[in-house]
């Protein structure tokens, strides 16, 4: 895997000094002037407009070429409409002279910010030796911090100015601890480490693969959506509060616990399960609380019931943030392998383009943030209460929008942890016939044609509404180079339904040509074998329920991987084979279902016992043994509908030192006749609980 080093940490994309800052502004603000959000947007504004040319300088102007010149115009003009509303416009309104101070205390954090960044950045650079950088910071925290304590002295009663000074204190402590973890950063990710030229060209490369340009939107959405609910729900907060500092210290705990929880009960899980939660799950489980917390905050419109609530809210926000901001640093170190497989050698330039991707996204954030704050200030007469209920609405709805849209792209991404561990083990794997099945099925995952998460809702919906009792589990041995082929009773649609959602380990099933290729063919198929047999459904929803479970089927079918088995056509019969046997080869179990709905006169699966066997399945035998020299893994499985029970079977392993066609019916006939007997057991199971009863 990556080192952690060599990425972008998604732990910063908003600066907790940053953060500080913003809600001093605000207690400063209410203090001076009794107008909490002035204060706020116009730090936001002044440190927006010292780091807007630096993020659009450099790197991020070579990389973003036509969009780059878009995003400069638009984001530029917000923030200069901003500026001069708040700089010009805004105080008249106010009547207070005081106005100027909080001006003067955006302007000792904004120089204090400037001279402490530059100097800690030259010196890691190298710019600056070690003594001289240290004066500068020293400088560049006493100078402004000296000439607000004078301003302030000046004008305002000590009772005042004490309790002002001590939080720029605080934020300064704050500011230079957050600079100081950030200086390895800023060496690492220097222009130096990657010619431009070759950023741009990887850049290009990695827009071929469908899947990394889903994962840069879906980070840009979050990133985005991240820096407008930090912002806005703190000054919700302070728009809402009566007690400004009470209120801040009380969300800033709330905010701080959830945080911890979040992250102490994800590790706890990691631990229980030994290994690394799916990235993709703990994202989609973060933008799910996100969401939440969001609406909740918003739809709270009685006063009252919004001091209450917004403790909460802000708690769920901050949870979901927290699992987004875990889950995507997991995926970006990840990613860098998807990079290097995508483009065939050592991403050079990767985190550089990766961090100026993260700027931009960090500053659009802040700059539409910045644009509501200014509208919500012009639009704001006083902390009335009947207004706050009526813009709270307003005030959250763009963060809502972009999570939300962050989680429908979630769920067309289609990397998740078994892809991502395929693309660690292909670094690793020395067999070429490996390799070559790994990068083929690779190619087409990255490619973006997948969406494996509706699959795994899926089979977590199976399991949660149709519960199972799981027997014989311990027979089960993964083994990602010799992997397993589960051999299931079908009994219609319930064998398929709670196999492919309880197989312990995840399982590429065999499907009959006439449920995954033509839509029609499956329409057909479905309603003779089916539905034409089902008394709940009206004979004239018959085949237009067909039609539509056709359609979907096909689709479904794709998006599990399916491997489509062409029973009446032994020419076509040869790339099922073939498909499997490299589906094994990249790693993948196999789930058949071998059963013969048409032998001994029948017509159908049945729903009671077990059909009669296609013993063809077994060839994957001789097949696998020709091709890999291993020897094959068929493990039977039982599936019974009036216990609620799925049982796993001892394993009968292929051998290649007998007879093709004896070996084939020794394992088709010991896996039927196991199954068999396992029915008989379940059926006496249930017979005596019922004489009981």
């Amino acid at each position: 895997m990556t080192h952690r080093s060599e990425t972008v940490d998604m732990s910063r994309a908003i600066g907790l000094s940053d953060l500080l800052a913003y809600l001093y502004c605000l207690m400063v603000s209410l203090t001076l002037v009794d107008s909490p959000l002035f204060g706020g947007a116009l730090y936001l504004c002044g440190q927006l407009g010292t780091v807007f040319f630096s993020a659009f300088g450099g790197i991020a102007k070579g990389i973003f070429s036509k969009k780059f010149k878009i995003w400069r115009i638009v984001l530029l003009s917000v923030l200069l409409l901003s500026a001069l509303a708040l700089v010009l416009v805004y105080p008249k309104r106010l009547s207070n002279e005081q106005v100027w101070l909080v001006f003067a205390v955006v302007a000792a954090l904004l120089l204090r910010d400037v001279i402490c960044r530059a100097s800690i950045r030259a010196k890691a650079r190298g710019i600056l030796p070690e003594r001289a950088s240290f004066v500068a910071i020293a400088l560049g925290i006493a100078l402004p911090m000296g000439s607000l304590l004078w301003i302030l002295a000046s004008y305002l009663e000590f009772s005042t100015v004490w309790p002002l000074m001590a939080g720029y204190v605080l934020c300064d402590g704050a500011a230079l601890w957050m600079e100081l973890l950030s200086r390895n950063d800023d060496q690492s990710h220097s222009t130096g480490n990657a010619v431009v030229e070759n950023i741009v060209h990887l850049r290009e490369t990695l827009r071929d693969a469908g899947a990394f340009r889903m994962y840069e939107v879906l980070v840009f959405l979050i990133v985005v959506a991240l820096e407008l609910t930090t912002v806005l729900s703190f000054s919700s907060v302070a728009r809402l509060a009566d007690n400004l500092l009470l209120a801040l210290l009380l969300c800033s705990g709330v905010a701080f616990l959830a945080f911890v929880l979040s992250e102490y009960l994800l590790q706890r899980r990691q631990r229980k399960r030994q290994q690394l939660s799916d990235p993709t799950n703990v994202l989609f489980l973060g933008l799910v609380l996100w969401i939440f917390g969001l609406n909740s905050f918003r739809l709270m419109k009685e006063p009252e019931m919004m001091r209450v609530s917004m403790y909460v809210s802000l708690g769920m926000t901050t949870a979901g943030c927290s699992l987004c901001l875990s889950a995507v640093g997991w995926l970006e170190h990840s990613m860098r392998d998807v990079a290097r497989f995508v483009a065939g050698r050592e991403p050079e330039g990767f985190a550089q383009m990766r961090s100026a991707l993260m700027d931009l996204a960090a500053l659009v954030g802040q700059v539409l943030a910045l644009g509501l704050m200014t509208l919500l200030i012009f639009t704001d007469s006083g902390r009335n209460e009947t207004l706050q209920a009526r813009v709270q609405p307003i005030l959250m709805l763009p963060a809502l929008i972009l999570v939300f849209i962050s989680l429908v792209y979630l769920l067309r991404f289609p990397l998740y942890s078994r892809t991502l561990g395929k693309l660690y083990r292909l670094e690793n794997l020395k067999d070429s016939s490996q390799q070559n099945a790994i990068q083929s099925e690779l190619k087409q995952v990255v490619a973006g044609k997948d969406r494996p998460f509706f699959g795994r809702i899926a089979r977590w919906l199976i399991r949660k509404l149709y519960p199972h009792k799981l027997i014989g589990t311990e027979n089960i041995h993964p083994d990602d180079d010799n992997p397993i082929v589960f051999l299931c009773n079908h009994g219609e649609l319930y064998g398929p339904l709670v196999a492919e959602g309880y197989t312990p380990q995840p399982a590429r099933l065999w499907v009959i040509s006439n449920m995954a290729v033509n839509p029609d063919e499956v329409t057909e198929y479905l309603y003779q074998n089916t539905f034409c047999r089902q008394k709940w459904l009206p004979k004239r929803l018959r085949m237009p329920f067909s039609r539509l479970m056709g359609r979907f089927s096909v689709w479904g079918l794709s998006q599990l991987g399916g491997i489509p088995v062409w029973r009446d056509k032994p020419a076509l019969l040869k790339r099922t084979f073939r498909a499997t046997v490299d589906a094994m080869l990249a790693g993948d179990n196999i789930l058949i279902f071998p059963e013969n709905p048409q032998a001994e006169n029948e017509e159908h699966y049945n729903l009671e016992g077990v059909n009669t066997f296609f013993s063809g399945f077994a060839m994957l035998g001789q097949l696998y043994w020709m091709r890999t020299g291993k020897r094959c893994r068929f493990l039977p499985v039982l599936a019974h509908k009036g216990t609620r029970t799925i049982t796993y079977g001892e394993e009968i392993v292929y051998d290649p030192d007998r007879p093709v066609e004896e070996e084939i019916a020794r394992i088709s006939d010991t896996s039927h006749d196991w199954m068999v007997a396992t029915w008989n057991a379940n059926e006496k199971s249930l017979s005596q609980k019922e004489t009981k009863v």
